[in-house]
């Protein structure tokens, strides 16, 4: 019996590899196959793949997070603090003064990466069974490339929906659902 092989294209967008759910918490690719979009979930241990059918989709929730704003936020205080704490010890020692500075340029390269990869987002996968949350798309530039080539292989699975059925679907207006 030979072996079938399935081609896969990787869609763009990744978890960050930074998150607070420690090194258990998973990262998380999206794969284009043939007729499904297979997610793939890594951690340290496990590796876990869930396939979404193109003919089982319904919609893709994408809504801006504030999660920008939170990490600025953060590395901003934290390098106001590095700053303050250089100006006093400055006064004491310039050796100490530049040994403290050196703790505040991971915070000052951390705040300008975050700032230049742009706005941030969460995205959720709706079908008939359930919702997904798709944690590798984070970031709002990524989203709308990886939504739009999904988009591409639903229709070509389904067809184009018209507006009044996707209304329909969806009779009230819909914001991001929960997660389950």
């Amino acid at each position: 019996m030979a072996a079938t092989t399935t081609t896969y294209r990787r869609l763009p967008g990744r978890t960050a590899w930074f998150r607070f759910g420690g090194s258990n918490s998973p990262s998380c690719s999206l794969w284009l196959g043939p007729d499904h979009l297979l997610k793939v979930e890594r951690s340290t241990s496990r590796e876990t793949y869930k396939r979404f059918f193109y003919r089982d989709i319904q919609s893709i929730f994408v809504e801006q997070s504030p999660r920008l704003r939170s990490l600025t936020a953060l590395n901003g205080l934290i390098v106001l603090f590095v700053l303050i704490l250089v100006a006093l010890i400055s006064q004491v020692s310039s050796g100490g003064a530049i040994f403290c500075g050196g703790f505040a340029v991971p915070f000052v390269i951390g705040l300008m990466m975050n700032l230049a990869l742009g706005s941030t987002c969460e995205a959720v996968l709706v079908t008939a069974v359930g919702r997904e949350r798709l944690s590798s798309l984070s970031r709002l530039s990524r989203t709308v490339g990886a939504v739009q080539q999904i988009t591409v292989e639903v229709e070509r699975a389904q067809g184009a929906l018209e507006f009044a059925q996707l209304m329909s679907r969806w009779p009230e207006p819909v914001s991001t659902p929960p997660v389950d």
